[in-house]
């Protein structure tokens, strides 16, 4: 279960996080019933804990409102589509992870759903792999000896069938890996087709070089991404300030360790404002520090914590 901590006072499409926006622990009950449920837990139950908080900030926020406003938009004609880039550890799964989660696929006798067509790419695929991963997720079943444009067509039908919102590739970046040319712009071009079919807009989601690459070999499906969102480090700023005082809040341990004021500019330092590196940094600290039953986070388990996450180097946590 994934604990999503808003700002007080705050829309949750409208969130900046702040550091005159600090004040969590007091004025949500709620988010102390959770942390005080938590730090009874064993030391590897609460480093996993860590990894399930969801902070709201800015990048987040802006990204999340961008997918809703075209998932809301399915089955206009040309609905457009988005495209979500970062670096490594940007945070680009954290996002869709928690966009999913608002909408869940509904099985029943009757009917299935499946408002968002997810699929991770884990390395290149053949176009015929392609569509026919996405047809086994929608329960369609296919032929072996069936046709691209056939596959394309029961794709086209069955996202229809299923009442798809959105479609969401993850690791996007791998349509445009290896050297050929052939094989994204045939993806391209299927892909193209079914959102002229189905009016439903496809979001990408990877790393911006071979994402690139992609739709430079993909040109009319370019023309349908009509949204670029770029994902990057925090910055040492109010922003950052405010994100560590809401993790602050969420973490696991009896007492708060203070991060904002005690720790941020060590944890820049150490992380580059990385968010997977600073969740990671989060959870081992915790780890450490719960397996001595310390009441908070201290200087002694961000040291080890360092040195787990990074190894060798200058450690900005040690004396």
């Amino acid at each position: 279960m994934n604990t999503i901590v808003t700002l007080p006072g705050t829309k949750t499409e409208n969130i900046v996080l702040s550091a005159s926006a600090s004040k969590l622990s007091t004025e949500h009950d709620h988010l102390e019933e959770i942390r005080q449920s938590t730090i009874n837990l064993t030391p590897d139950k609460r480093k996993e804990y860590v990894s399930t908080i969801t902070i709201p900030y800015p990048k987040f926020t802006q990204a999340i409102d961008l997918m809703e406003s075209y998932y809301h938009q399915s089955g206009h004609k040309d609905p457009g589509g988005v495209c979500i880039y970062g670096d490594s550890g940007m945070g680009k799964s954290y996002i869709v992870t928690h966009f999913m989660m608002k909408h869940e696929s509904i099985v029943s006798d009757e009917k299935t759903t499946i408002p968002i067509l997810y699929l991770k790419l884990n390395a290149a695929m053949a176009p015929s792999d392609l569509l026919k991963a996405l047809l086994t997720i929608l329960g369609n079943p296919f032929t072996q000896n069936k046709s691209n444009t056939e596959l394309t067509e029961d794709l086209t039908e069955g996202i229809k069938q299923r009442e798809v919102k959105v479609i969401v590739f993850d690791e996007a970046n791998a349509f445009g890996e290896g050297t050929g040319n052939s094989r994204p712009a045939f993806i391209g071009n299927a892909l193209k087709r079914v959102h002229d079919d189905t009016g439903v807009p496809q979001i990408y989601l990877g790393v911006d070089k071979d994402l690139k690459r992609f739709f430079s070999l993909a040109q009319q499906l370019e023309e349908r991404i009509t949204s670029i969102h770029e994902l990057t480090p925090f910055e040492y700023d109010n922003n950052f300030i405010g994100f560590l005082k809401a993790f602050d809040c969420a973490l696991p341990m009896l007492n708060q360790a203070n991060l904002a004021e005690n720790y941020s500019k060590k944890i820049h330092t150490a992380t580059n404002g990385n968010l997977r590196k600073i969740r990671r940094l989060l959870a081992y600290a915790v780890l450490y520090a719960a397996s001595d039953n310390a009441p908070a986070l201290t200087d002694k388990y961000f040291t080890q914590a360092y040195l787990h996450v990074f190894g060798t180097g200058e450690n900005p946590f040690a004396d």
